[in-house]
């Protein structure tokens, strides 16, 4: 049970190869710490069954309060993940190479991350043996931003679920 919930932890960071200090700007927007708000966000329940959790790991996963604390560092974003089950944190660099890149439950797999636009978007992709996720994290506004995944199957429809987080009062930090 201790692996799908850090697997579950692991869909809302997604983890990549080595940044460039240069990329680390953006990021300022995101530092804080935020909290899942489950009441606005959608089920991440389609996007974990197209991965193959069973019903139970699915109702766990989704059920979770999460929390994440975010900075920028040297080597990219940090993101430190808290639930019930778990605290744990990795660096996700934005440098948009394709790399091994560890998961939270210890495992690894292949991903990549860049900033589109003027910063405002943080795309991840993620290469699982069943398909492709994609994680958007859309700044909103200064205290809301939108985690929005996508699950692709070769042959399947994609699905897609978006988690909303709200920044903690007084931890803006800048």
């Amino acid at each position: 049970m201790r692996t799908t919930v850090h697997l579950a932890c692991a869909l809302a960071l997604g983890v990549c190869s080595v940044a460039q200090p240069a990329q680390a700007k953006p990021a300022v927007w995101m530092e804080g710490t935020w909290s899942l708000d489950a009441q606005s966000s959608t089920s991440l329940d389609p996007v974990l069954r197209a991965m193959g959790y069973g019903w139970i790991a699915r109702k766990v996963m989704s059920s979770l309060a999460v929390k994440q604390v975010i900075r920028a560092t040297r080597r990219g974003i940090s993101f430190r993940v808290i639930t019930r089950f778990t605290d744990e944190a990795i660096v996700l660099p934005v440098d948009n190479r394709w790399a091994i890149g560890k998961n939270l439950d210890g495992g690894t797999t292949e991903r990549r991350s860049r900033w589109l636009g003027k910063g405002d978007t943080l795309l991840t992709e993620d290469r699982f043996p069943q398909g492709l996720m994609t994680t958007a994290r859309r700044r909103i506004s200064d205290v809301v931003f939108h985690e929005e995944v996508t699950f692709k199957v070769p042959g399947k429809t994609p699905v897609r679920a978006v988690r909303v987080f709200r920044r903690q009062r007084g931890s803006d930090g800048r």
